[in-house]
């Protein structure tokens, strides 16, 4: 039997190494963005903490505890907000990638399809091109016989 080619192997393999670089380049951009939370609650959870702090600190000793409290809350203010916006641009980033993901499968699933249906076709017409080939065959051999039984 005849080995299958397909002309559009070629566009098939390329959107698959696609596929897969923009997988690791959205696996990439999820973990910073993961990361970039984390460290946004981490933040966040030290602000609490030091809120909890004050509250059960005696009233006289929380007087420069506030103070050291606003200077601190200044900076991780800024940190936190640094953080926000990191993780907003991340978040847009990925859905960005996962849209690209998307297409990029979506073509390649539909070149999937049409090397499949182009596979069955060319095994159909092997089939036939060997049916044809047996029942020349078949025809030859009767012949050749009834000619035999003729003399």
């Amino acid at each position: 039997m005849k080995k299958f080619k397909w002309r559009l192997q070629r566009v098939l393999d390329i959107k698959q190494k696609e596929e897969q670089l923009k997988k690791i380049e959205l696996t990439e951009i999820t973990s910073r963005l993961s990361i970039t939370k984390g460290q946004l609650m981490m933040q966040k959870r030290i602000l609490k903490n030091m809120i909890d702090d004050l509250g059960t600190q005696n009233p006289k000793d929380r007087l420069a505890g506030q103070a050291l409290f606003m200077k601190r809350s200044e900076v991780n203010d800024k940190v936190i907000k640094e953080l926000s916006q990191k993780a907003n641009e991340l978040g847009a980033k990925q859905k960005e990638k996962v849209a690209e993901v998307l297409k990029v499968r979506q073509f390649k699933e539909g070149l999937e399809k049409l090397r499949a249906k182009n596979l069955e076709a060319f095994i159909k017409r092997q089939k036939k091109i060997e049916q044809k080939a047996v029942d020349d065959m078949t025809t030859y051999k009767f012949a050749q016989k009834a000619m035999q039984l003729m003399k």
